[in-house]
């Protein structure tokens, strides 16, 4: 799991979109769920199952609206 801070939503957002892009174009690079909040991007290897997936969604959801 790995946690990027930009200066924008709009910048965390474009990120997410250029990765999944990537990742989409070439399967052999892997896959990951990637969720953004506000100006922050979590990213979490799809090399772990589903519910460490959601167990990281659920902390990061934690406390935000």
């Amino acid at each position: 799991m790995v946690i990027e801070v930009f200066a924008t939503p709009e910048a965390a957002q474009k990120r997410s979109d250029y990765i999944q892009a990537i990742l989409t174009a070439s399967p052999i690079l892997g896959s990951e769920w990637n969720h953004v909040s506000g100006a922050s991007l979590m990213r979490v290897s799809g090399k772990l199952p589903p519910s460490a997936n959601d167990e990281y969604t659920a902390a990061w959801n934690n406390g935000r609206p």
